[in-house]
């Protein structure tokens, strides 16, 4: 399999595979038997030996502004990373931004942001494919003390003004 700048080779296994043009990185993740990653970037890091992952194992290649060879290997629980499978999406310390480019994809709405520091917002949360987009719009600015604003298709998360917070000038 060939996803961005990863070349992906199955040996005897079950893995997913995450690559969308709008994330900054790839991963992959393994849930049974092998797989042996290569990342194509660089002349440089394609003679390097793969990457070879077992079950639990995920690895993630940076895909843009990253220097070759910028790929790292954790454990992970994979029934997690494939919940999707089963209709449920789970985030571990995904960014705002990321989450909101699922939310877009899934729910076939525009997501913007108030200021640009709050797509860097990490986020931990579990929502299944059942769940109302309203649901989970108040459940992510209530644990991050934000608010939105819904326009038809178009949602814009901002900072949650509090009355008791006075800032100067």
């Amino acid at each position: 399999v060939k996803a961005m700048d990863a070349k992906i080779t199955g040996l005897g296994t079950a893995f997913n595979v995450r690559a969308y043009q709008y994330l900054k990185n790839v991963h992959v993740t393994v849930t049974r038997g092998k797989v042996s990653v290569n990342d194509l970037k660089s002349p440089e890091s394609a003679k390097k030996a793969p990457i070879i992952l077992t079950p639990n194992e995920q690895v993630t290649l940076a895909t843009v502004t990253a220097p070759a060879n910028q790929a790292f290997k954790r454990h992970i629980r994979s029934e997690e990373v494939i919940g999707w499978v089963q209709g449920r999406y789970m985030f571990d310390n995904e960014s705002l931004g990321n989450v909101a480019k699922m939310l877009e994809s899934y729910f076939k709405v525009r997501v913007s942001f108030e200021s640009d520091d709050l797509k860097e917002i990490r986020f931990t949360s579990e929502f299944d494919s059942s769940d109302k987009l309203q649901d989970l719009l108040f459940a992510i600015c209530k644990a991050n003390n934000l608010s939105y604003k819904i326009d038809g298709q178009d949602i814009k998360f901002s900072e949650k003004k509090s009355p008791f917070i006075h800032k100067p000038n």
